[in-house]
């Protein structure tokens, strides 16, 4: 089958089945690289503002609080004065890059 300059196959029933298995699990399926018209695109903006956004619970909020607190990656840790020697002396030997 051809369309314009182009030669498109016809699609297998089984290659069918999985695109249509793939639109039944992510809706936008098929929608990348797609162009929404400005109407479209202002009345897709309009119901984003008016969406109602739930509010975290408490036991949320206390849950995102914990997992903010304490010192993830060693941020102020101090070395030890002969751990900074061996450091240094590990350097020794390369120049400083900037």
């Amino acid at each position: 089958m051809t369309k314009g300059i182009y030669k498109h196959r016809s699609l297998s029933e089984e290659h069918k089945k999985k695109i249509s298995e793939n639109a039944k699990i992510n809706p936008n399926y098929g929608m990348k690289g797609r162009k929404f018209s400005e109407e479209h695109r202002k009345k897709l903006s309009e119901i984003a503002k008016n969406r109602k956004r739930e509010k975290h619970t408490k036991e949320t909020k206390e849950k995102i609080r914990k997992a903010l607190m304490g010192n993830k990656n060693s941020l102020g840790y101090i070395h030890s004065k002969d751990t900074l020697e061996k450091m240094s002396l590990a350097r020794m030997g390369y120049s400083q890059i900037n």
